[in-house]
């Protein structure tokens, strides 16, 4: 008999749901965003003082 897709259980799987792939691809987003901004060389505040001159 099928059970109602409710009360199936999970007990062979094998690979990572969607869910868990979005979030790890949503943390390397951030991850090198953050590092892009920090290397990136200028600073908001040498950018102010370059431009003042």
């Amino acid at each position: 008999m099928i059970k109602p897709f409710t009360q199936r259980t999970i007990t062979n799987t094998k690979g990572f749901t969607l869910l868990e792939v979005l979030m790890v691809i949503a943390l390397i987003g951030l991850i090198v965003s953050v590092v892009q901004f920090n290397f990136s060389g200028n600073k908001p505040e040498e950018t102010l003082q370059k431009t003042s001159l």
